[in-house]
């Protein structure tokens, strides 16, 4: 066991193993002003998925804690931490007969007044709350939700709190310690590692790491935890985002691990027929496609299928994708002008349903209820995106597919108990809202004030169509459809490219429809546009309404001239897309001092890269690779230019919805009503509810996301919602559809 142990175990971190040194412990805590906990758990660590055993019990294993830090030293130096053993390596109880009074200590430590930190500190109170019953007060900072406002696209480090090395000793993955503290965060972690291989290397559970080695690793993670709060709070009040944090991110936190608990309900029956349904599909699919093709192979393989489609059969119009293999994709089975590549299609609508979000859905079953028939699915959300976007794991149903992918088949498994109902509410339009505000232009402000559709009424703008506001969308449905795919591409920041592909047209006459026919009836919109771009060049950044940050600093780069390009008739097809810098190991700031012969020579020494067997005799060579890094630059700088316009925006709309569903927790709990939040879904709140409170949430609901928000905020446009009332979730698809019929 001590062959393990290759860190020295600091004085200060203390293996609380009898009532003495407990009831120290918890003297301790008491008159400390903060301190980070952290548990360990029996939870394999595996990567990848396995299915446990039905008899797998999940345990706490232990938890840790530290306090007293005030400053952080340079160098690191470990603090005051200790840790608590709750089951021992055969899940037993560690304390015996004494095992429900520990309990019960460490239940009045976490549940005190005292303010706490933890690393990703949702897992911890989750599991604290389903295994122990233990309600975490008073946890006032998230190191990884801090790091994640801090550096959203993860340029520093990784948001994990310790490094990942490799074999060899090498960072596969710079963790926050390292980046942050200079900490050496692999103190203990590699004896952990190298016991996880020993004593557990199939489910890699930490609960079966002797407790020499588990114990000093648990206290470095509540003493690093600690000493990086204290880092991130001075960094986010600089940034100017600490309020958000406080009123925002952690309150939200608190709230999606309330919805998490709770779950949401799954139609036990419908699910399986769904997935029995889908897999006869996909069984029928497969077997027309070897039938046509004459040939038995994995359909479900895009290799073999291409292989067979565009070799076997020659199909016309193969095209082979970067890595030289066949495209397969949906767009290039639309495309062949054979039967079947419907029946592909066929096959990969029933595989996606069945694979990616029924047999998860049905899996992911914890508890049933309801004589059998609903089952409770607890998906898992994550806040670590770059604008506030949340994200939703196992399953994950932000983004199912649409209605004509099988979109409503997803839906109609998710459905409340007899007595309750799902209550929807999105907002209208509420990007576009943002735009208005941010953007202060008239046009836009004007035409929701005046409850317009913002697409008729810029379709009208833009070609002075001869009708009223609202005639625009029965006479002119395509001008509507053009000026809606435009409002969108400015929220989305899309390129003329990118919207001309949308629209059907070509590039130029999409240039002019945005920068001639729409800006030239919203200058104001374009004004506010060019003065953001203007402020990411200068600062590197861009703030949404709220204060969250969105770090560009690709948009401050300023790309070399590059050099002449050959004449036409001498340029080779591929010019502008041969050798790149970022692959071949050259320092960017030499891009334009390297000679032709020593780019030469140093493409032959890259053997193992494609450009080095085709490129180095090219007379082109040296202006094509210089060209080809211009490119590149400008490629960056406007896509952090056009991610400039969207994050604030986009930002700001989902941060709206993240304060309602705070608020709209807060007032349902503090009412004591039978009805919780179980999504949110971009710009879409839902809540089950009881039929008995129906009309009095719904009204909580309306409050919060309108006249609560629009106090709140002070949009200079109104905040509009719209609701959806159904027992089953594909059934508020259906209403609309007839409403709008």
């Amino acid at each position: 066991m001590l062959y393990f142990l290759k860190d020295k175990i600091p004085a200060t971190y203390h293996l609380i193993d009898n009532p003495k040194k407990l009831s120290w412990l918890i003297r301790e805590l008491e008159k400390t002003t903060e301190f980070a906990f952290d548990i360990e758990t029996n939870h394999p660590t595996w990567r990848g998925k396995r299915k446990l055993p039905p008899e797998f019990v999940h345990l706490v294993s232990g938890v840790s804690f530290a306090w007293g830090r005030t400053e952080v030293t340079d160098p690191w130096k470990p603090g005051n931490a200790a840790y608590i053993q709750l089951h021992r390596s055969d899940d037993s109880p560690a304390w015996g007969s004494r095992q429900e009074a520990v309990l019960k200590a460490v239940r009045e430590i976490l549940e005190n007044d005292v303010p706490k930190i933890a690393q990703n500190g949702k897992f911890d109170c989750k599991n604290l709350k389903r295994l122990l019953d233990i309600e975490v007060q008073n946890f006032t900072f998230d190191t990884m939700l801090a790091h994640s406002l801090l550096d959203e696209d993860r340029r520093t480090c990784s948001h994990a709190l310790k490094s990942d090395y490799g074999k060899e000793g090498q960072v596969i993955k710079l963790g926050m310690s390292d980046s942050y503290l200079d900490a050496q965060s692999s103190l203990f972690k590699t004896g952990l590692e190298s016991a996880l291989e020993h004593y557990d290397p199939h489910m890699r559970r930490y609960s079966k790491v002797p407790l020499q080695v588990l114990y000093p690793y648990g206290c470095a993670d509540s003493d690093l935890t600690l000493s990086l709060k204290l880092v991130f709070e001075r960094m986010l009040e600089e940034e100017g985002m600490l309020r958000l944090f406080r009123e925002l991110v952690m309150p939200l936190q608190h709230a999606l691990m309330l919805m998490e608990l709770h779950g949401v309900p799954l139609d036990m029956a419908m699910a399986r027929y769904v997935r029995d349904d889908q897999a006869r599909a996909m069984a029928e699919a497969a077997e027309k496609i070897q039938e046509i093709s004459g040939q038995k192979f994995n359909v479900a393989s895009s290799s073999q299928l291409g292989a067979i489609l565009f070799e076997v059969m020659q199909l016309a119009g193969g095209k082979k994708t970067k890595d030289g293999k066949w495209a397969t994709d949906a767009d290039s089975m639309k495309n062949l002008k054979h039967p079947i590549g419907d029946h592909v299609l066929k096959f990969r609508r029933a595989e996606q349903i069945h694979g990616h979000y029924i047999e998860p859905a049905l899996e992911g079953v914890v508890e049933v209820t309801n004589n059998g028939a609903i089952g409770w699915v607890h998906p898992e959300y994550w806040m670590d995106s770059r604008t506030g976007r949340l994200k939703l794991t196992d399953p994950n149903l932000t983004t199912l597919p649409r209605p004509e992918n099988g979109g409503m088949i997803v839906k109609s498994v998710w459905c409340t108990p007899e007595d309750y109902v799902l209550i929807f509410k999105d907002f209208s339009q509420i990007e576009l809202r943002v735009i208005a505000h941010m953007s202060g232009e008239p046009v836009w402000i004007d035409g929701f004030n005046q409850g317009y559709d913002m697409h008729a009424a810029m379709a009208h703008r833009i070609w002075n169509l001869p009708c009223d506001v609202k005639d625009v969308k029965k006479l002119y449905p395509d001008k509507r459809s053009s000026a809606k795919t435009v409002n969108f591409g400015i929220a989305y920041g899309e390129s003329d490219f990118s919207l001309a592909q949308r629209l059907g047209i070509t590039v130029e006459e999409a240039h002019h429809l945005i920068y001639d026919e729409y800006f030239g009836a919203a200058p104001v919109l374009r004004q506010w546009i060019e003065q953001t771009h203007q402020f990411i060049r200068e600062y590197g950044y861009v703030i949404n309404l709220f204060g969250r940050r969105r770090h560009l600093p690709d948009g401050m780069l300023e790309p070399p001239p590059g050099m002449q390009w050959p004449d036409e008739e001498y340029r080779p097809s591929c010019y502008r897309d041969g050798p790149q810098v970022r692959m071949m190991g050259i320092d960017p700031d030499d891009v334009l001092d390297i000679t032709a012969p020593q780019l030469k020579s140093h493409l032959k020494a890259k053997h193992y890269y494609p450009h080095s067997k085709r490129c180095p005799d090219c007379p082109h060579l040296h202006s094509c690779f210089v060209n080809t890094e211009v490119k590149y630059i400008k490629g960056r700088v406007s896509r952090a230019l056009r991610q400039g316009v969207n994050a604030p925006i986009q930002g700001t709309a989902v941060d709206m919805a993240s304060f309602s569903l705070i608020w709209i927790g807060e007032e349902l709990r503090g009412q004591n009503l039978d009805a919780a939040p179980i999504l949110h879904i971009h710009d879409e709140l839902v809540v089950c509810c009881h039929r008995s409170c129906l009309e009095q949430v719904d009204r909580i609901m309306d409050y919060c996301m309108e006249d609560r928000l629009q106090e709140f905020t002070q949009l200079r446009v109104p905040i509009k919602v719209d609701t959806g009332i159904v027992q089953r979730w594909s059934d508020k698809h259906l209403k609309e559809e007839e409403e709008a019929a």
